[in-house]
């Protein structure tokens, strides 16, 4: 299924990419979202980025949970890389927040970086 035909998925995407952008810095500490945008991001890391938001979702089975899609982009963003905020901040009933945190723990930290071809790549 290609993550672009799914509104839930292409939301929760966004809001990952977002994410990633605005809490990355470049070689002189200024944030990515500041120069960048998610078209500069390389196609493989692109399609890197849809395959884990993918696969975090069927784990997580987010229509049954009932949570707001850009929410979870950006806690998924968050949590997955250590940044001391992320899906405990949102006061989640016990039953969610399990569920979330043992789905991302699933996922090892990625960095989102300046490569030599001028394009954004998650390491």
């Amino acid at each position: 299924m290609d993550l672009y035909n799914n509104y839930t998925e292409t939301k929760v995407l966004r809001a990952y990419l977002e994410c990633s952008l605005w809490t990355s810095t470049d070689d002189v500490d200024e944030y990515l979202d500041t120069n960048f945008c998610i078209e500069d991001i390389h196609e493989e890391s692109m399609t890197m980025a849809m395959a884990d938001v993918k696969k975090f979702l069927e784990m997580i089975n987010i229509d049954e949970l009932d949570l707001e899609d850009s929410a979870v982009g950006h806690d998924f963003w968050l949590t997955r890389n250590g940044h001391g905020a992320g899906f405990w901040d949102r006061n989640y009933d016990k039953k969610t927040e399990t569920i979330l945190m043992e789905a991302v723990e699933q996922f090892p930290e990625v960095w989102l970086y300046f490569g030599d071809d001028k394009k954004l790549h998650f390491s």
